[in-house]
């Protein structure tokens, strides 16, 4: 999936463009459509796989849009001909929809317009036409739509680990939920598939940059398994449960973010430097670069708040690490007389350099350090 478009969408109310590049990073203050956005691609996963009736559902894989259709409209408006627009692009292939509410009284919707183009063929059509998703059912289509989006989105705050972890109950299941909660089975499940080198990654990043603890993966109460940090030059273990947050909540990201991707999947990511100290932010940047740089099936979607993460992918770039057509920015610049946001690109070029950088962002440190030189000067 190259490109997603949105129009009337929450915050959004004119067409908006996000390209997915294999690191598009999310920035903006509080409340201006970052999480909007992240959600977003969920929903459109499953509306394209044709599964269920509606045009689309408001959970999807546990990631909750709203209650009703009009939690997903700009301003909360269904009246007229007020409708959301969602745009999909691949390569050779792409749908534009229209989903308009018909009733608003018993919360039904469906889709208004329909555009299908692939392999140089348009297909239309409208509301006379019967859909599963966003997927048309009648057979005048010869080539079919073949759009997909594998998603796996891990949300701002990751589950708390368990004690033990039963192996029979183990996931094998890719996708490790919205907080996070499969990373600690599919972990365990990888380790006694014989992937050691998979947990091996992992624990080496941790060793590396959290002062020398290793994730170890600990038999001994079969079949229920302990996740353990261990430092072996003092041969000292510690179950992860009884850690600070920031070992437990980086868990999920590393181990996502080593595990490699079978088929093209987006991780979306929200705020993954989240409870970890700013020095360690460009430590997990890295890894992400890296991660896309070893595995061309994987993308990322990542909103922010980091400085530092930000500042690691750059210099990445700069030093020719990571390639910049496959980094993208965006500014989620939020109007407030206006009560709309918009997209707006920062593109970073092979040194590193940035296109346009808003105004106030990360500024926060400087501008802390200012006034407290103003007040001990005028102490």
């Amino acid at each position: 999936m190259q490109k997603i478009t949105f129009e009337n969408y929450k915050a959004f109310k004119n067409k908006q463009e996000l390209e997915l590049k294999p690191i598009t990073i999310l920035l903006g203050k509080n409340s201006a459509g970052k999480s909007a956005i992240a959600k977003l691609p969920s929903m459109i996963e499953n509306s394209l796989k044709g599964e269920f009736l509606e045009p689309l559902q408001f959970v999807n894989d546990g990631v909750e849009l709203g209650a009703e259709f009009r939690d997903l409209m700009h301003g909360r408006k269904t009246t007229g001909a007020n409708a959301l627009k969602i745009g999909v692009f691949d390569i050779d292939e792409s749908l534009e929809v229209s989903v308009f509410q018909t009733d608003p009284v018993k919360d039904q919707f469906a889709v208004l317009e329909w555009r299908h183009l692939k392999n140089g063929r348009e297909y239309l059509g409208n509301d006379s036409n019967d859909y599963r998703g966003f997927t048309r059912l009648d057979e005048e289509e010869q080539d079919g739509l073949s759009l997909k989006l594998n998603v796996d989105y891990i949300g701002p705050f990751r589950k708390l680990p368990e004690r033990s972890y039963n192996r029979h109950t183990s996931s094998s299941n890719d996708k490790f939920g919205t907080h996070g909660e499969n990373a600690y089975p599919i972990l365990i499940h990888k380790s006694q598939e014989g992937s050691g080198s998979f947990s091996e990654k992992v624990s080496d990043w941790y060793k590396e940059h959290f002062n020398g603890w290793k994730v170890r993966i600990n038999p001994d109460k079969s079949p229920f398994y302990q996740v353990e940090l261990v430092q072996e030059e003092s041969s000292t273990y510690v179950n992860i449960k009884d850690v600070g947050q920031g070992m437990s909540q980086a868990l999920p990201i590393v181990t996502r973010a080593f595990l490699p991707a079978v088929q093209e999947t987006l991780i979306v990511l929200e705020q993954p430097e989240l409870h970890l100290h700013p020095a360690a932010h460009g430590d997990l940047g890295e890894l992400f670069a890296k991660s896309v740089v070893d595995d061309p099936n994987k993308k990322y979607l990542i909103e922010t708040h980091s400085q530092n993460l930000v500042l690691r992918i750059r210099s990445l770039v700069a030093s020719g690490v990571l390639p910049p057509e496959k980094i993208k920015m965006y500014f989620v610049d939020f109007d407030e007389e206006k009560g709309i946001s918009e997209l707006k690109p920062i593109d970073v070029d092979a040194k590193g350099n940035v296109s346009f950088w808003p105004k106030d962002i990360f500024n926060e440190s400087f501008n802390e350090a200012r006034n407290l030189a103003r007040a001990q000067k005028g102490a």
